[in-house]
């Protein structure tokens, strides 16, 4: 085993729910904060003064903080699929069909609502609220998911709810607009993952 490295799949797996487990917590912290500090009981200068900056600036950087922990458990969860693999292909055991050995293996798909959840919360401001992923079902064949972060997304303009009229008569919006070039990117390849 001189000169090969890796990481223990298991522990790489346990850490990525550890931090997909923090972020949630962090989320549902940061929701009770911001409930709570509407209350009416408050008032005066000081309670407007703590209300716009949580608003304005503490929530959203807690926010941020939540969405980078569950970006780094989607990190880690590749990461440990990548390393069973190349385990797989040293132990003799051959690679995943098609992979092609430079390519790195797909994410699995979503399985549960918190999945989905994670995957809308953990885009980065520069998807603009849509995201198109190639993913990996449970019975092995490739799938591909379109993720949308909802109309008055604070992501980007395609989410805006100006869209919703015309959205609503089915005729063309940024956001459908959008969604399509996002999914040539996906379908041709040409993008590379976390920039979809």
């Amino acid at each position: 085993m001189s000169g090969k490295y890796g990481a223990d799949v298991e522990q790489l797996r346990d850490l990525a729910r550890a931090l997909d487990q923090a972020g949630q917590t962090l989320e549902r912290h940061r929701m009770t904060v911001g409930n709570q500090i509407k209350i009416s009981a408050w008032v005066g200068p000081v309670a407007v003064r703590f209300r716009l900056e949580w608003e304005s600036d503490h929530s959203r950087r807690v926010l941020a903080a939540a969405h980078i922990l569950t970006q780094n458990a989607t990190l880690l969860r590749q990461n440990a699929d990548e390393q069973a693999l190349a385990s797989a292909v040293d132990a003799g055991a051959g690679g995943a069909p098609g992979a092609g050995g430079s390519a790195a293996p797909l994410p699995q798909a979503p399985v549960s609502t918190a999945d989905y959840i994670r995957n809308v919360s953990g885009m980065h401001v520069g998807e603009d609220g849509l995201r198109v992923q190639k993913v990996i079902g449970a019975d092995g064949a490739p799938r591909y998911i379109v993720y949308i972060d909802g109309s008055g997304s604070t992501q980007g303009s395609r989410l805006s709810w100006g869209n919703n009229p015309d959205a609503l008569n089915s005729l063309q919006t940024d956001t459908l607009s959008g969604i399509r070039a996002d999914w040539r990117v996906a379908l041709d390849g040409s993008g590379s993952p976390g920039t979809w």
